[in-house]
């Protein structure tokens, strides 16, 4: 099998994890309120769990890379950490997109290989990405889009 086709297989595994773990994640609030904005797409990221979870770097150049929605929170005043499965870190790493208006921010995470990181086991590991703000977040809303 060619080092592409395996990294097309591990991002199509992937996906399917990401899929499974996303339809397992609860919506709601992460701030004080119970009522979420309906202008944003808060989600309470998972915090439970024994199992240690791996930070991902952010590059701009990945192999096979795709779109994921996963649930975010508020980490400090300007930095969006965004959890779900991904690849061991040594192969998987995160891109962003980041819009940043004064009542909006919009962000685009994907994930793929990090190119020459070789064969690496098709596995999901619970994942982080942090997204450093150029501003504090305030009162604007966050929106993830695919």
């Amino acid at each position: 099998m060619t080092p592409i086709v395996t990294r097309l297989l591990r991002s199509a595994l992937l996906a399917g994890a990401v899929a499974a773990a996303c339809a397992c994640s609860a919506p709601g609030s992460a701030g004080g309120s119970d009522t979420p904005d309906p202008r944003s797409t808060r989600t309470t990221a998972p915090t439970s769990g024994s199992a240690p979870v791996q930070q991902l770097a952010l590059r701009p150049d990945l192999d096979a890379a795709y779109a994921v929605t996963w649930p975010w929170r508020l980490v400090g005043d300007a930095t969006l950490e965004f959890r779900g499965p991904a690849g061991p870190a040594a192969c998987t790493a995160a891109r962003v997109t980041l819009d940043e208006g004064s009542s909006q921010v919009t962000v685009r995470l994907e994930i793929g290989g990090i190119p020459g990181a070789g064969e690496c086991a098709a596995i999901a590991e619970a994942s982080r990405v942090e997204v450093p703000l150029s501003d504090p977040l305030g009162n604007r809303a966050v929106r993830v889009r695919p």
